[in-house]
């Protein structure tokens, strides 16, 4: 066997050349491989946490049309974004050049730039090595709306806005409530007529749909949607497959992830000690009397179980009545105002 120091350089060249063609001939079969390869150059200090394996596994499987509808519950800050309105949108254009894909969101804004990181992912040298041959358009390719080379159309499109006119093989609907609606009869009374009248009409025969979401509201769109197949017949109804993973897990999300029940949903970013900084910092202030007094809404892992912190006698806990507060009106009637202005 010879030395490394007596191996032609052009070998090492060689080698280099091979594990990229097979690198990039993976990611183009398998979805997992091509975040792997594609996310850290969309986030700094990317971390691959098993939340994203089994969401990766989920969305190759809709695009392989195995699933037709999915619902993805995440914590904050968990790279859902990322994985469902960046990447994946991306990796099913370069390999169905010639589908539509839509996204929608709570505000043309934020689908827009979805659109443009999505655009912009599909310009990239990497993306081009491994779908060669699908490119941008280059008299169609605004932000919010793209073609492919092989007539293939994104749209982005906030939730009111006009989608009618507009197919697609694929939806994605990334925070199509934003908090205000949620907790606004009016705001998901809109979202319950606007999917069946509005985005449902607009899915190819066969179509699938994504929905990322935040739960602000048992009776939001994702509430109502499982609530309305609980009451249909299964021959009716194509199934939801809802993957629900708390930041501290539960005994479903804990076998899902092959992780300890109560642990860190993201160990590798986020563990248990980061999960609990803050409430404990707030705990120890509270007792110091740094702090003069504390309220929650909302917990980290519900029910609460720090009994020490539930009985000080300066901490107050209320049951998710936050969108009662007087700052909190005011900002739905401001989201309403906003509304009026763009009717």
């Amino acid at each position: 066997m010879n030395n490394l120091e007596d191996t032609p350089l052009n070998s090492f060249i060689n080698l280099k050349e091979l594990l990229s063609y097979k690198v990039n001939r993976e990611s183009k079969a398998d979805f997992l491989t091509f975040v792997r390869l594609m996310a850290p150059s969309l986030v700094s200090d990317f971390k691959m946490g098993r939340h994203i394996e089994i969401i990766s596994n989920k969305l190759k499987e809709l695009e392989e049309g195995k699933t037709k509808r999915l619902m993805v519950f995440l914590p904050p800050r968990s790279s859902k974004s990322v994985i469902c309105s960046k990447l994946f949108p991306a990796w099913y254009i370069g390999r169905n050049p010639e589908h539509e894909i839509l996204t929608v969101s709570h505000s043309d804004q934020l689908s827009s730039d979805f659109g443009r990181s999505v655009r912009d992912i599909v310009n990239t040298e990497e993306f081009q090595k491994i779908f060669s041959g699908v490119k941008l358009r280059s008299d169609v390719r605004a932000a919010g709306k793209w073609k492919t080379n092989h007539n293939g159309t994104y749209y982005a499109a906030g939730v009111r806005s006009q989608i009618a006119g507009r197919g697609a093989h694929v939806a994605i609907l990334d925070d199509a409530m934003s908090e205000e609606d949620a907790i606004s009869s009016a705001g998901r009374r809109f979202i319950k007529e606007w999917y069946p009248a509005g985005l449902r009409t607009r899915i190819m025969p066969g179509g699938s749909i994504v929905i990322i979401n935040t739960r602000y509201h048992y009776d939001d769109l994702c509430g109502w949607l499982l609530k309305q197949q609980e009451n249909m017949p299964e021959y009716e109804t194509i199934p939801w497959e809802v993957v629900k993973i708390p930041a501290w897990l539960d005994e479903d999300a804990a076998e899902l992830l092959d992780l300890p029940v109560g642990g860190s949903y993201f160990p590798q970013w986020k563990p248990d000690e980061v999960l609990r900084v803050d409430e404990n910092e707030i705990k120890e202030l509270l007792k110091s009397k740094h702090l003069a007094a504390a309220a929650f809404d909302v917990f980290d892992k519900e029910p609460p179980t720090d009994m020490e912190l539930l009985k000080q006698p300066n901490f107050f806990v209320t049951p998710h009545i936050g969108g009662s507060a007087y700052e909190a009106i005011i900002a739905m009637g401001r989201a309403a105002i906003n509304a009026l202005d763009n009717i």
